[in-house]
């Protein structure tokens, strides 16, 4: 007789039904709210009856279908202060994601290792500190947008007073030098693209994860502890590790030389100068 697992739609309870309406809703509302969805799915699927140690996995896989659509969309809007460039902030993501990948490594090989008390125990405590920070989060932004709505009356309000609103586009003075005018500009068409080579890179580090992955699974004579399964598994953090190192030089290099240019970075831009690394 086969598992519970051996059949997807047979049979599909009421129970089901509700768990995948609210994981649609769930979806939703992390996506308009700019959150990973995590947040949300793994609650709802261990209230649904799943272990944490399955809930985890389930989430990720719901939470992708999520990630390709939102992408999709994204990369056709534009920034909405700086025109020219795109919305997604492709250094930030460059400088984020190895150390993501990194943590899906370990929080894979914990979820195996750990009893399922430990994985509710961290789950419970990483959520509550996430939805902490979520909430004075939104606080904060409630009480800046009602002070920049008060001030924007005020603005209106004032007689032959305008804003002056910097244009995305950075205006290159004519008492500039000719060569950091074109220093600046050649930075500004860098924004408004991703970097080709961070990304390929990035790809190269994910194939290699996705590829010892699979050669885990594919060699059966490579036993789970074995020293063979711990190389596969902890090279792609060397990879990551690397690419995180020559990306950082990169970004760091270029951020630099936008402040030395009198490049001005508009609301919302991370200075990764070394040493200041301001966020938003």
């Amino acid at each position: 007789m086969p598992g519970p697992s051996a059949y997807l739609f047979s049979p599909f309870s009421s129970a089901d039904l509700c768990t995948t309406l609210l994981s649609l809703l769930a979806t939703f509302v992390a996506s308009g709210a700019g959150l990973g969805g995590g947040g949300l799915l793994v609650p709802l699927f261990v209230f649904s009856g799943f272990d944490a140690r399955h809930a985890v996995p389930l989430s990720e896989a719901t939470i992708f279908g999520s990630m390709i659509t939102n992408l999709v969309f994204n990369l056709q809007k534009s920034h909405p202060i700086s025109k020219n460039r795109p919305l997604i902030d492709f250094d930030a993501a460059m400088m984020l994601e190895p150390s993501t990948l990194v943590g899906t490594i370990v929080g894979v090989v914990l979820n195996r290792l750990l009893p399922e008390w430990s994985i509710v125990g961290l789950l419970v405590l990483l959520l509550s500190y996430a939805s902490i920070r979520t909430f004075n989060k939104g606080l904060r932004t409630y009480a800046k947008e009602n002070l920049e709505a008060s001030r924007q009356m005020s603005i209106n309000a004032s007689a032959g007073v305008k804003e002056n609103k910097n244009s995305a586009m950075e205006r290159i003075d004519e008492a500039t030098p000719i060569a950091q005018a074109s220093t600046r500009q050649r930075l500004l068409d860098e924004d408004s693209r991703p970097s080709t080579t961070l990304l390929l890179l990035l790809f190269l580090v994910w194939l290699l994860l996705t590829g010892s992955s699979f050669i885990k699974k594919i060699f059966t004579q490579i036993k789970c502890g074995s020293q063979t399964y711990w190389e596969l598994t902890f090279i792609p953090v060397v990879g990551c590790i690397a690419f995180l190192g020559f990306a950082k030089i990169r970004i760091v290099s270029k951020c630099t030389l936008k402040h030395q240019t009198g490049y001005r970075l508009v609301k919302g831009d991370i200075d990764w100068r070394e040493g200041v690394n301001k966020f938003p």
